[in-house]
């Protein structure tokens, strides 16, 4: 039997951080309470948590009775900060709770003007997540990943009046944290929430995981701080750039700097993916910091017009198509998944995409992907031809 471990009422100011970001603007704003909280102990941890009912186990309580608000009583209100890869694991530290091998709890009565749904809800987490509404689990995430920012949504339905949000968080080691918003009209701890009225966002079809690699240190920053400048143009002394990277793409041992154009294939999950393949390629040192990775590839859309583009990424990312900047995120957190989404155009034919990711500390990770039901070839353009996109060799289609 693990006993529940409680929190210690102490005060904590936390600012409320509203990200407004037009790379997502059908976003929600983040729920940050304050919430009641508890912690428990789990000898499982992240993913292998998520069919426990760690407050029934402890004693203090189950899930069902928290899920309506009700066994509270012991529990510590607190608000969370809207952005950070650890905003639970700061208030766990902070009030003398476990950061490792545990499970947050946290609970937040929501009141609606009128009955709304099916409306969209965001969440992201590290390690995994399971939500009940009104006593009625509407989604669960076992996987152990990390997060800064949203990564999921789903949709839920609230009924006028009192509505009841339970969030259960796992964490296995590392960073730990939680965001939730819906997309709707309601109040929550003395805060008014508004719709974006843009509705569900479509979902995201595969990540595209074929390109052209190369890695440049930045030594005078990194991560958010580090976006601003030029690094292709800074390692070759001026001869290549971004624009010109993205308007006509490098082939396979191009030289750039003292590194060269490395082909790789990035994988599709995890929160450390670009450090382990670049290391593997040799692009890149093992547990490198203070360095941003530039991967290029060619979209071949099927017709001309807008779709989605969705990213994730540690730390801060920047998307180039045809030219144009058309994502940038300046946020240095965690990622093992989609976080925002952006529309951007595509030509009929081909596109050549240019993608920075921009690395402080800790995890390095990149994804990239259109919307679900798009088609589209993403080419690494793999063999020296001048050729149409394709002739090349290397062809992944969706």
């Amino acid at each position: 039997m693990n006993r529940s471990v409680f929190w210690t009422l102490s005060s904590i100011c936390v600012a409320l951080l509203i990200v407004a970001s037009p790379s997502m603007a059908a976003t929600p704003e983040k729920i940050t309470g304050p919430w009641l909280w508890t912690i428990a102990e789990t000898p499982q941890c992240g993913k292998d948590g998520t069919q426990t009912d760690w407050l029934a186990e402890g004693g203090t309580g189950t899930e069902a009775d928290a899920a309506m608000g009700a066994g509270l009583d012991d529990w510590v209100e607190l608000e969370i900060p809207a952005e950070g890869g650890d905003n639970v694991g700061v208030l766990a530290a902070d009030n003398g709770a476990p950061i490792d091998h545990a499970v947050a709890y946290s609970y937040i009565k929501l009141n609606a003007p009128t009955a709304q749904g099916p409306v969209d809800m965001h969440v992201g987490s590290d390690d995994a997540i399971k939500v009940w509404m009104n006593g009625e689990v509407v989604w669960e995430n076992p996987v152990n990943r990390g997060a800064g920012d949203f990564q999921e949504w789903f949709e839920v339905s609230l009924n006028k009046g009192d509505n009841h949000l339970l969030v259960a968080v796992y964490e296995c080691g590392g960073g730990w944290s939680m965001f939730a918003g819906i997309d709707a009209d309601y109040s929550a701890g003395g805060k008014d929430y508004k719709s974006t009225g843009e509705g569900m966002p479509p979902e995201p079809g595969d990540k595209i995981v074929d390109f052209l690699w190369t890695a440049i240190p930045t030594p005078d920053s990194c991560g958010k701080d580090a976006t601003g400048k030029d690094w292709l143009a800074e390692a070759s002394g001026g001869k290549v750039t971004e624009k010109g990277v993205s308007t006509s793409a490098p082939r396979k041992g191009n030289v750039i700097g003292t590194g060269k154009w490395t082909h790789g294939v990035i994988a599709d999950t995890g929160g450390n993916n670009l450090n382990e393949l670049l290391t593997e390629i040799g692009v890149a040192e093992e547990a490198s910091d203070n360095i941003v990775s530039y991967g290029v590839t060619h979209v071949f859309a099927k017709a001309t017009g807008d779709y989605h583009l969705f990213t994730g990424s540690d730390d801060a990312i920047k998307v180039w198509i045809n030219g144009d900047v058309v994502q940038e995120v300046q946020k240095n957190r965690g990622a093992g998944d989609f976080q925002e989404h952006q529309k951007v155009k595509l030509n009929a034919g081909d596109n050549i995409m240019l993608v920075a990711v921009y690395e402080c500390g800790g995890g390095w990770s990149q994804f990239v992907g259109f919307d679900q039901g798009l088609t589209y070839d993403a080419i690494a353009p793999v063999q020296a031809k001048d050729k149409l996109v394709t002739t090349w060799a290397t062809i992944k289609n969706r």
